[in-house]
Parts: C-alpha cells; structure tokens; sequence
C-alpha cells in the first residue's frame, strides 16, 4: 500500500512523523543487556559454614563478621517461625559478600546491581545474597528483610497455586510486610 499526500505525492511528509513518534515511544529493554559482561576485578575464595537452618557462603578471610551475621540470621528465623508457623529447614542457602563492590560482581544476578541495593532473594532458588555494611544494624536489618522474602517464598511455592499465586501481591504490599 503507498500513503499518499492530497497533491497525490507519496507520504514523503509522513514517514518522518511516523519515525519521530516511534523513536519517542522507544525504551531501554532487557534485551539490549546481552552480550555485556559483569566486570569481575577478583576471585573470591568461598567457604560455607552450617548451621541449623542455614548453608552460608562467604570468605574465609570475614570470620568474625560472619560469625555474628549467622548469629542474627538464627535469631530472625526464630523469630519468624514463631510469625509464619513454619521453618525454613536445614538447607537455606545465604551468600554473604564482604563488601558492595565485591556483592556487585556477583553472577547470581545476571544484571547489574545498583548501588543502593543492600540485598535480594531469588524466587527460584530461594537464595539470599547481601554484602555486609560493617554497620551492624543495617546488616540485621537487611538480614531479617530478605529472610522475610524467603518465608514468603517457601510459603509460595508449598500452596496449590505455587508461584503463580505471587502474581497479583502488589510490590509495596510484599516490601512493606518485609519491613515490618
């Protein structure tokens, strides 16, 4: 089909309208990520450590910050067993960065990380990844948030509609029960 103006020349006039409106209508997309690397500037030597309820990965070199962090993590899912009426189990695998520099090279995340993140859960996995602040407020803080979205998690994928029933949470209603 050729577009033709009233003096009966082609659209000349339109397709630069049309491709003005395109470009404005024109986002960023996941898409455009691929290919891009997640520069890495070190290899990082981990360790895991068990506890009742938790498989922790972290450096060798932050023991006695990890020691206290596992400490925190025992005491919110106590506390939040006693919440839910339910328990995370043996296994709940947490990875514990030293630092946000080195949390943002990590490859559990296949996008960038920005820097106010303090930490997330993976749906799928259920794996809690953070860096540690040297504030230890703000580290029991993000502790207990993300052990939250865990529960959240795990409560998810045992009821009968899994996942999927996740769906139509609103982000501030899942956010804001993980603040309180």
């Amino acid at each position: 089909m050729i577009i033709r103006d009233r003096h009966g020349s082609r659209g000349s006039r339109i397709w630069p309208m049309m491709v003005a409106v395109l470009c404005m209508g024109a986002t960023e997309l996941m898409g455009q990520y691929f290919g891009r690397n997640k520069v890495q500037y070190e290899q990082f030597d981990f360790k895991e450590t068990q506890t009742p309820h938790f498989r922790v990965f972290h450096y060798t070199t932050e023991g006695p910050a990890i020691r206290d962090a596992v400490k925190m993590l025992e005491r919110w899912h106590e506390r939040q067993a006693a919440v839910f009426g339910d328990s995370l189990g043996p296994n709940q695998p947490v990875v514990i960065y030293a630092n946000h520099a080195d949390f943002q090279q990590t490859n559990i995340s296949g996008g960038l990380i920005p820097q106010g993140t303090g930490g997330f859960t993976e749906s799928r996995a259920n794996r809690i990844v953070l860096p540690l602040t040297g504030v230890y407020a703000d580290n029991d803080h993000v502790l207990g948030h993300e052990l939250t979205h865990a529960f959240h998690y795990r409560i998810m994928k045992e009821s009968r509609r899994k996942m999927r029933g996740g769906r139509g949470i609103p982000l501030w209603f899942i956010e804001g029960m993980a603040e309180y």
